[in-house]
């Protein structure tokens, strides 16, 4: 029993820290009421392109699965420890969604965001729990593995501007001129734009990525040099 426990403890890190690093590359698009976001078709799909950010919830529940039945839940849990705090301050985060109850047109905003803020507050005692436990052996592995994340996400973003924007209007003009397809304004506005977005959605909310965890990322570079 204790051996699986072991075997679990470790899973755990390393989902964690897998999803520290693959996270601003595969649940970076933006999580919008009203448009559709379709599951993986194939193992090459999870490889290759972005998944929807509503199964991010799913993803955050079985994380916590897994650490809870490795770790157990932690026994101190008040205010007056760090891993306490982290714990409830993150439950009482989805009370916010409640909001969106509030004389609503529809259902769908609050519970989508209900849903998203509990997967977050999920992840987030995952990781207070193994931090908890581990301590400053997990953390810089942490620290590492968010600026990978960081890292990859600024190399997709050059890639982008030098290359992806005349990719994406090579594709355009070929559809239109070629075939008669008739592509969303949208899509052409963000091709002539050329604000670098990289795996996001928009580049206001790359510059906000870049501006939480690029520090870290310099830090750690430089530590790695």
């Amino acid at each position: 029993m204790e051996s699986l426990r072991r075997k679990l403890q470790t899973l755990a890190g390393i989902v964690l820290l897998a999803a520290a690093v693959l996270a601003p590359l595969k649940f970076s698009s933006m999580l919008l009421p009203g448009v559709p976001h379709g599951a993986p078709g194939s193992v090459m799909d999870v490889v290759i392109t972005a998944l929807t950010p509503a199964l991010f919830p799913a993803f955050a529940a079985i994380l916590l699965a897994l650490t809870i039945a490795g770790y157990g839940f932690p026994r101190d849990l008040n205010w007056r420890t760090p891993s306490g705090r982290m714990i409830l301050i993150f439950w009482a985060l989805p009370l916010t969604a409640l909001l969106g109850f509030i004389n609503p047109d529809g259902l769908e905003s609050g519970v989508i965001e209900l849903e998203y803020l509990l997967g977050v507050s999920s992840f987030a005692t995952a990781l207070a729990i193994i931090l908890n436990v581990r301590g400053g052996e997990f953390k810089k592995k942490l620290l590492n593995a968010v600026a990978a994340g960081t890292l990859l996400t600024a190399l997709a973003g050059v890639h982008q501007y030098f290359f992806g924007f005349d990719e994406l209007r090579n594709f355009i003009e070929t559809q239109e001129q070629l075939y008669g397809v008739k592509i969303p304004p949208e899509l052409k506005a963000r091709a002539y734009d050329v604000r670098v977005y990289a795996t996001f959605t928009f580049a206001s909310a790359l510059a906000a990525f870049l501006l939480l965890t690029g520090g870290n990322a310099v830090l750690r570079a430089w530590a790695w040099g």
